[in-house]
């Protein structure tokens, strides 16, 4: 019972499309929410892409979430380093908020 109602939110929670990029230096695609085996939490999960072709030496991709009401209820984050062009960052942003609904990232950091 508790799998079925893990998989009921999971299918829930939605993702709202980037309201802005501090830098455009990364390109953040395919992003979804997934529970983590533990059962205590959930990870958005996705690809970050280099837009340009030299080495990114540090990234960090910030997500609000909210809830059913639309109040955020939290953050999570994704901290990459050493980001290649032309090799994707299959990133990992760990939340704990068991009220999440949707989440949307509202911020790219990278230099």
């Amino acid at each position: 019972m508790t799998r079925m109602f893990s998989i009921f939110l999971l299918s829930a929670i939605s993702f709202v499309s980037p309201a802005i990029a501090d830098e455009d230096l990364l390109r953040v695609e395919n992003t979804e929410v997934i529970a983590l085996d533990s059962g205590h939490g959930h990870e958005i999960v996705g690809v970050a892409h280099s837009t340009t072709d030299e080495m990114i030496s540090a990234a960090t991709l910030t997500f609000n979430l909210y809830d059913r009401s639309g109040a955020k209820v939290g953050e999570a984050r994704a901290n990459g380093n050493h980001i290649e062009p032309g090799v994707p960052w299959r990133f990992r942003a760990l939340f704990s908020e068991s009220s999440v609904t949707s989440y949307r990232l509202v911020n790219i950091r990278a230099f």
